[in-house]
């Protein structure tokens, strides 16, 4: 049994400990074989252990990098036949004999062609120890501005007296961890076009139009870190005035074109949809409706696919013009003080988040030159549920959370 493991890794510091928990805890470290698409910096090192030719740098410097999916690309080169493929971030931690459980899910499937994915639980980066070992399922979330769908991770309990349990059918495909034949590498390319938002749902339908079905390991196996502390982005080194060929929200903008013209359009192709299964049955099978932007309340609940033919569709997302009111002396009082990234999170009145957004450092910049002592950050948002409340962080830890502190969030229109 032989793993192809990729890792696209952009100025990570998480990368050295990744792989060499990877190695240490796979029960055939023998037969894993791992090759790094390596965005670096000046002056950053990746030092490791000898690995017996089993790890394989592609090496970039970092304003030569593309993109995630690019990265991806580029490492799918590289495959020679392995039986199986494990797609990974540079940031992730692992359980012991990883490799034979994951291997064991894939024989106990109840499918010709499965494919392990999700949104693997959180791992405390101090000690490398998971937060939580249950396992987890990926659950719509939102639509974006343009339709791509949005998700969120649901812990699942497990009665763990039953023994090894066969995995759980899934609807959605994870970009970070995905376990699968390595004749997915062929199947399934990676478009390099692609840059971030819409890598995952175009998995997994093009996965699901070429025959691979969906699943959900029944057990934690890999561990993801999710904050971005402490780790350069692509997108904050990508800006306007940097040495790079195109800055990142033009990337970022052409790709989710790319995205929803073909899930709209719905092609046939290289990088595009199989033959096995249509987009239609995967709309089906999933409870989701690219077009319309429509979703099922037995999609929305969780519930195991595929879903019945009977489940109700609920109304499409509304419009809100909404006007967030900031004082600038809370800014100061939170420790913002700084031009870095400001990530806002929208939430309704039951305090769930209904939109995310993000203003760009040289966005934050204009408004900290500004000494007038309120803030108003006005932008149009589609939700299904009025927003209410909001919460900003950033990147150097400062945060705060104003429930009801929206001075305006007026329903403009209905699709």
């Amino acid at each position: 049994m032989t793993i192809f493991v990729s890792i696209a890794a952009y100025r990570d510091p998480e990368l050295v400990p990744t792989i060499q928990d990877c190695i240490a805890k796979a029960r055939h470290p023998s037969e894993v074989r791992i090759v790094v698409c390596w965005q670096h910096g000046e002056g950053e090192q990746v030092d490791l252990v000898p690995c017996a030719g089993r790890l394989e740098f592609l090496g970039f410097d970092w304003r030569d990098s593309r993109g995630t999916c690019w990265a991806r690309a580029e490492i799918m080169k590289r495959w020679r036949g392995e039986d199986y493929y494990l797609q990974l971030d540079s940031h992730h931690r692992f359980v012991r004999d990883w490799d034979a459980k994951l291997a064991g899910q894939i024989a106990i499937a109840p499918s010709s062609k499965p494919l392990l994915t999700t949104y693997c639980q959180d791992y405390d980066l101090n000690t490398g120890r998971p937060v939580s070992t249950a396992p987890t399922r990926i659950d719509f979330d939102s639509f974006t501005s343009e339709g791509i769908p949005l998700y969120r991770s649901t812990s699942l309990s497990m009665d763990r007296r039953a023994g090894v349990r066969p995995p759980i059918r899934a609807r959605f495909v994870s970009a970070h961890f995905l376990f699968v034949a390595g004749s997915f590498v062929r199947e399934v390319e990676y478009d390099p076009a692609l840059y971030f938002h819409g890598e995952e749902i175009s998995l997994a339908v093009r996965a699901y139009s070429c025959g691979y079905d969906l699943f959900h390991p029944s057990e934690a196996v890999v561990f993801h870190r999710y904050s971005r502390d402490g780790r350069a982005k692509h997108w904050d080194d990508h800006c306007d005035g940097a040495s790079v060929e195109r800055p990142w929200y033009e990337r970022d903008h052409s790709s989710r074109n790319r995205v929803v013209e073909m899930l709209r359009e719905r092609p046939i192709g290289r990088f595009a949809f199989g033959t096995c299964r249509t987009v239609d049955e995967y709309e089906k099978y999933a409870g989701i409706d690219f077009r319309a932007r429509l979703i099922q309340d037995y999609t929305l609940n969780g519930g195991e696919p595929p879903n019945p033919p009977d489940a109700n569709w609920l109304k499409g997302p509304s419009t809100y013009q909404v006007v967030i009111e900031l004082e600038r002396s809370r800014l100061v009082e939170a420790g913002i003080t700084c031009a870095l990234e400001w990530h806002f999170v929208l939430r309704d009145v039951a305090e769930v988040s209904v939109h995310e957004f993000v203003l760009r450092p040289e966005v934050v910049t204009g408004i900290l030159a500004d000494t007038s002592p309120l803030i108003l950050i006005q932008l149009s948002v589609e939700s299904r549920a009025a927003p209410y409340g909001w919460e900003l962080k950033t990147g150097n830890g400062g945060a705060f959370r104003v429930l009801g502190g929206l001075v305006e969030a007026t329903l403009s229109s209905e699709p």
